[in-house]
């Protein structure tokens, strides 16, 4: 069967998998057999023909993204994979198909499960203190113990203030919008961004699979301040609360930007394979910084006050 045949049987749509330029120009000029490498002349992106044509290789069986059966382990494996950047990038390519429906699903749940087994330990230490109080003094701290499982449950909100801040306060802003912001730091590449064409289906297949592991670093923050409560109600007056608060937000802010730059330094050296990989994922998270921080700044000025 003629190369230009087989694309009109097997229905394949034959295109670039970074840019989506459409390659059947080329298969139909083939004349003999079907070459093992090709590229892609509109980004000069170098793939291997069967991982474009044969739908046995643009699919990972085990990848949430393709499974038709085992949803649940293999939403479970495709969970715990994205928690090591390192070697989810090598798992996942660019060649696979994406849906980024699941993809989302993905990172908004595992987010959530992540999230849940943090406070679920946070809670767990809360419960110790008030069990030692009950012990001691034979009575129960009910404003103390609902302001701190308050601040467990939604890390992000502020539980002593009211409005918007206790919902969303301007440093939960900054953490939400800064993974969200980085994919528009692709722009600012320049002659990178004009070169590469990379879709934007596969910055935000990336961006989701940045967001599991998010709540794990907000428990950081989160651990802190039941440890500064457990001792408060113990009986220690902590003068240096304020402090240990900005300390521990600023820990967290500085946590999450070194693993976008992880997640984004790989998923761009083997997933998007971009010259100098590291340089654009530190500019893409520097400029989702950037914007994150004009924001906080602007809720603060807004606000009147500073919010931690």
């Amino acid at each position: 069967m003629e190369p230009a045949e087989f694309m009109a049987a097997s229905l394949i749509t034959c295109r670039c998998p970074r840019c989506g330029y459409d390659l059947s120009g080329t298969v139909a000029s083939w004349s003999g057999q079907c070459p093992v490498d090709g590229v892609c002349s509109e980004c000069g992106l170098g793939f291997g023909w069967r991982d474009v044509l044969s739908p046995v290789f643009n699919r990972e069986a085990r990848l949430f993204e393709h499974c038709a059966t085992r949803r649940l382990a293999n939403f479970r494996h495709t969970l715990v994979r994205s928690l090591r950047p390192w070697s989810f990038w090598r798992w996942v390519r660019m060649e696979h198909d994406i849906d980024l429906r699941r993809a989302w699903f993905v990172g908004i749940m595992g987010a959530g499960i992540t999230h849940a087994a943090v406070s679920a330990i946070l809670m767990l230490g809360i419960l110790a203190v008030l069990f030692i109080i009950w012990l001691a003094e034979r009575q129960w701290w009910w404003y103390e113990a609902q302001w701190a499982t308050i601040q467990v449950a939604w890390p992000l909100g502020w539980a002593d203030n009211w409005g918007l801040d206790a919902v969303l306060s301007p440093v939960g802003v900054a953490i939400i919008l800064w993974p969200l912001a980085v994919p528009l730091g692709y722009c600012f590449l320049g002659e990178t961004f004009r070169r590469a064409r990379v879709r934007g289906v596969h910055l935000w297949r990336i961006t989701a699979y940045t967001l599991p592991a998010l709540p794990l670093l907000l428990g950081v923050q989160t651990l802190i301040i039941t440890i500064a409560w457990g001792i408060d109600v113990l009986g220690v007056w902590l003068t240096w609360w304020d402090e240990l608060t900005a300390s521990g937000w600023l820990a967290v802010y500085l946590g999450i930007g070194l693993w976008l730059l992880l997640c984004w330094g790989h998923a761009t050296q083997r997933y998007l394979r971009l010259p100098n990989p590291w340089l654009v994922a530190f500019v893409m998270v520097f400029m989702g910084g950037l914007a994150a921080s004009t924001a906080y700044i602007s809720l603060i000025a807004w606000g009147g006050m500073m919010f931690w």
